[in-house]
């Protein structure tokens, strides 16, 4: 009987033929973040109200201003009567007397429409689903142990288990290779690649070592690549290559850096979007807190 177990999608934004549907999901935005975005949303339309509110205390004028065009130049009416739907002519020397009017009027409009916008998500986020989906599969964990969610709706944990259970053929080592462990004891080949490794490890970040891709070269055929690192976000559920280029000084190695960063950008990886590029000499070794801000911006 064929299992009905899910495979695991990811978004690689790589577009090398066949269904687009068939070659990653769309981005997907969870019932948490969109929460979390409202609540970011409805904090921002109150902090407005109460910056306006407390600079209408500053506008002396009192009524409303009736503007009418004219062909040089408009003209001001200050109402300040009930009923009233003329008003009084502003003249040239009162032209401040009509900003501060205007200005007040402004500012008790934008007071007004932010507390309401406020008001608006606050009714929202107290509505909105939190997780349900997600929790169906944390209700019975007898059961849980014989389901495979559905990757869209698990929780950020558990489908970053499930990507880095995936199993994968990556390139192999030569028997005279030298060998380096890194923390989570996965063979690398530099010293290099042992400290990126740490680091994501102690960030958190998921990753895959030398996961192949394929990309289309430029006679049309394709080939595998075996770029480094393969990051997950998981906040986007899509995965970040990212490739260290260790050798800069080395004018043919630099040659072949460039050649293989134009074949990504051929592909749709784009550096700073899906690609992240690293690069030192023997004079410039690689920076770590550059390295840890260009993965959050990533990220972000």
């Amino acid at each position: 009987m064929k299992k009905c177990e899910n495979k695991l999608k990811i978004r690689r934004d790589l577009p090398l033929g066949g269904k687009k549907e068939d070659r990653f999901m769309e981005e997907i935005i969870k019932s948490d973040e969109i929460l979390q975005k409202m609540e970011l949303q409805k904090s921002f339309f109150e902090k407005i109200s109460v910056k306006a509110r407390n600079q209408l205390k500053k506008c002396t004028g009192e009524g409303r201003l009736r503007i009418v065009a004219a062909r040089k130049n408009p003209m001001y009416y200050l109402i300040t009567e009930k009923g009233d739907t003329n008003g009084r002519y502003l003249k040239k020397n009162e032209l401040n007397l009509a900003k501060d009017v205007a200005q007040k009027e402004y500012l008790q409009r934008v007071a007004n429409l932010a507390q309401e916008n406020a008001s608006l998500l606050g009714r929202a986020i107290d509505l909105y689903p939190q997780n349900e989906l997600s929790q169906i599969f944390q209700d019975n964990p007898a059961r849980r142990a014989l389901i495979s969610p559905l990757p869209e709706i698990s929780t950020d944990k558990e489908y970053a288990e499930n990507w880095q259970k995936v199993e994968y053929q990556g390139k192999p080592f030569s028997p005279e290779s030298t060998v380096i462990y890194t923390e989570k004891g996965e063979k690398v080949r530099s010293k290099s690649e042992k400290i990126i490794a740490d680091k994501l490890f102690s960030m958190g970040i998921p990753y895959r070592y030398e996961y192949p891709v394929w990309v289309r070269m430029s006679d049309g055929n394709r080939r595998q690549f075996h770029p480094d690192f393969t990051i997950l976000d998981t906040t986007y559920r899509r995965e970040i290559l990212l490739e260290h280029f260790g050798i800069m000084d080395d004018p043919e190695y630099a040659g072949n850096a460039v050649e293989k960063m134009n074949l990504y950008a051929a592909n749709g990886f784009y550096s700073g979007q899906n690609i992240i590029f690293t690069f030192e000499t023997a004079e410039t070794p690689l920076d770590m807190r550059i390295f840890e801000k260009m993965i959050l911006k990533a990220l972000d």
